[in-house]
């Protein structure tokens, strides 16, 4: 459905897996629109999130995700499982997907709502990113501050 779109997988997981990846990307003769990237410094990803239609965050277990965090507040909206704390604001703020795990069904079909209603969820990523900055986030903890006093 979207053949001019490429993947980009940055970031180091077990060898074993990015080695078996690495293998069906090959095997299948998806080099030239899967890519891997093992480190970015923060600027590059950064840039690299602010270019991309969406990101993808697998983690099984994360607190707070800066990455989904960044890709919010440049406008690119957000796959992310329940798992990590960044789906509650993907749910409030409807910036994204939020999947009950990391199956490749329901990741396929959360990806296809992204990207064909990419601009609704853009522009709700556009729209909240108030709502991420550090401005915003300074005053509130201050705030919560003042009141403890």
């Amino acid at each position: 459905d979207f053949p001019d779109y490429k993947l980009l997988i940055i970031g180091s997981g077990s060898k074993l897996l990015t080695n078996f990846l690495k293998n069906l990307v090959q095997n299948c003769d998806l080099s030239d629109r899967i890519i891997f990237i093992p480190h970015l410094a923060n600027n590059e990803a950064k840039i690299e999130i602010s270019k991309a239609k969406v990101l993808i965050n697998c983690s099984d277990n994360e607190n707070f995700s800066i990455s989904c965090a960044e890709a919010t507040y440049e406008g690119t909206p957000v796959i992310t499982s329940r798992k990590t704390g960044f789906s509650e604001l993907i749910n409030k703020y409807g910036s994204g997907v939020v999947i009950k795990n990391n199956e490749v069904d329901l990741l396929e079909k959360g990806l296809r709502e992204l990207l064909y209603n990419w601009q609704h969820f853009h522009e709700n990523c556009i729209d909240n990113s108030k709502y991420l900055s550090w401005k915003f986030v300074s005053k509130r903890w201050l705030a919560v501050l003042a009141e403890e006093k």
